[in-house]
C-alpha cells in the first residue's frame, strides 16, 4: 500500500514529525535543566532539615547556638541516616 493511495489519509505523517520534534524538545529541555533542579532541591532539603533541627532541638530546650544544639542537631542527623537505612531495608524487601 502506497501513501498517495487515493482516499488515503496522510495527514499523520505530519503530525507525527511535530510530535516527535516535541518531545525530543522537551528531553533537551530536562537534560539542560536537571542539573539547576537538583541544585534548587538540594538546597530545599538542607534549609528544611536546619529548620526542623532548629525546631525540634528548641523543644528540648537546646536553643540554636548552644553547645547542646550542636549535640542535638548530631543526634538529629544519626537519627535520620539510620531511617533512610531502615528505609532501603524496606523498599529492598530485606526486614
Amino acid at each position: 500500500m502506497q501513501l498517495s493511495e487515493p482516499g488515503r489519509n496522510v495527514l499523520w505523517h505530519p503530525f507525527a514529525v511535530l510530535v516527535g520534534c516535541a518531545v525530543a524538545g522537551l528531553a533537551v529541555f530536562a537534560v539542560v535543566a536537571a542539573p539547576g533542579q537538583r541544585a534548587a532541591f538540594a538546597k530545599f532539603r538542607a534549609d528544611d532539615i536546619a529548620a526542623e533541627d532548629r525546631d525540634i532541638c528548641r523543644k528540648f530546650r537546646m536553643p540554636e547556638g548552644s553547645a547542646d544544639f550542636a549535640m542535638c542537631s548530631a543526634l538529629l542527623k544519626d537519627v535520620r541516616k539510620r531511617e533512610a537505612h531502615r528505609a532501603a531495608q524496606d523498599a529492598a524487601g530485606i526486614l
